[in-house]
C-alpha cells in the first residue's frame, strides 16, 4: 500500500481537512505517515463498501473449491477475488449464499456468477466526491 499511498491526494487532502501539513512524504517514518499508512486503506475500504458504486462495480466467474467442512445447505465453496471489498449480487435471482471465514458458500454449481465493489488501488479513477469522501473518513 505505501506506493499507492506515497502519490496520494486523497491523504494530503485529509491532513489539509485536520489544518495540518501533510508528510514531506508517507514513507518517512514520522508518526503522521505511519497513521496515513495505516489509516488510508481503512478509510478507502469503508467508503467503498457503503455503497453500490457503478464506478467499483466488477464482475467474476467463480470455480468451485474442496471445502474442508462442508455445509449440507450450502455445498459448493468459493474463493472471492483479492480485491473484493463487498459481495454485490450472486448468481442467479434466488441463490442462497452466505460469506464466512472460509470463502463465499453457496447452494450453486460453478462456474457461479458474482458481482462485488472492488478496491481500486489508482485513485485517479475514482470520482471528486468520492476522494473527498475518503479523505474526510
Amino acid at each position: 500500500m505505501a506506493s499507492t499511498l506515497a502519490n496520494s491526494g486523497i491523504a494530503a487532502q485529509a491532513f489539509r481537512h485536520l489544518e495540518r501539513r501533510p508528510p514531506a512524504s508517507f514513507e518517512d517514518g514520522t508518526e503522521e505517515a505511519a497513521a496515513a499508512n495505516e489509516q488510508y486503506p481503512l478509510a478507502l475500504g469503508h467508503c467503498l463498501a457503503r455503497a453500490d458504486w457503478s464506478f467499483a462495480s466488477a464482475r467474476a466467474a467463480l470455480s468451485a473449491r474442496q471445502d474442508p467442512f462442508p455445509d449440507p445447505v450450502l455445498p459448493w465453496l468459493y474463493t472471492l477475488p483479492p480485491d473484493c471489498v463487498k459481495v454485490r449480487e450472486v448468481g442467479q435471482e434466488g441463490t442462497r449464499w452466505r460469506v464466512d471465514r472460509e470463502g463465499l458458500r453457496a447452494d450453486a454449481p460453478a462456474p457461479l456468477p458474482l458481482r462485488y465493489t472492488a478496491r481500486i488501488e489508482n485513485e485517479t479513477r475514482l470520482p471528486d466526491l468520492f476522494r473527498t469522501a475518503v479523505s474526510l473518513r
